[in-house]
């Protein structure tokens, strides 16, 4: 379901497309897609059986828990991306989406504090990805810590001026641009 290009071995090959002018949009993920066309609940079905192959498969399990995401079973689905971030290599191209994932899996089930944990363990260890900043950012504002927060988010700003184009990890629109500066802006005026 989650196709990637592998070398014989199973590693990531590592294949950058070049640029072009052609721009694919791809709606199958919107919610209402997933809703009408059941993507979630057949994703499910699929990993499952994946795992009864391979019930270690670090990649199996982050993806199992994205589809319990998009199922709203967030219980299921933190318990997966756990279960995924236990074995997952830091260097998974996918580990920074699984860390924002479980995050915001934590945020949803009323956990900040295991939300913030796990992003000020994570966030160092992720050259050129302002997403796990600006959310350690925002976690720090919730709870009231300006100073944290404004240093989470002026590194959110650092990491997008690092950030690989062509880097195809989740990002959320103006995350490391005008979204992460209007809440440093939040956080200074708090001070």
């Amino acid at each position: 379901i989650h196709e990637q290009l592998v070398t014989p071995d199973g590693r990531p090959a590592p294949f950058r497309p070049a640029a072009s002018p052609l721009v694919i949009e791809h709606v199958g993920y919107r919610p209402d897609v997933l809703r009408e066309k059941g993507t979630a609940e057949r994703n499910a079905r699929l990993l499952a059986r994946c795992l009864e192959e391979r019930p270690d498969d670090p990649f199996y399990r982050y993806h199992l828990g994205v589809t319990f995401v998009q199922l709203r079973r967030l219980q299921e689905a933190a318990a997966e991306l756990e279960r995924a971030l236990e074995t997952a290599p830091k260097s998974a191209p996918y580990r920074p989406s699984l860390v924002r994932t479980l995050s915001l899996a934590y945020e949803g089930l009323g956990r900040p504090e295991r939300a913030r944990t796990l992003l000020q363990a994570e966030a160092p260890d992720v050259e050129g990805q302002p997403e796990l900043w600006h959310l350690l950012g925002e976690s720090f504002l919730a709870a009231g810590w300006v100073r944290p927060a404004e240093a989470a988010f002026r590194a959110a700003l650092a990491a997008a001026l690092r950030a690989d184009p062509s880097d195809d990890n989740v990002r959320t629109f103006g995350v490391g641009g005008f979204r992460t500066r209007t809440r440093l802006t939040e956080a200074l005026a708090r001070q």
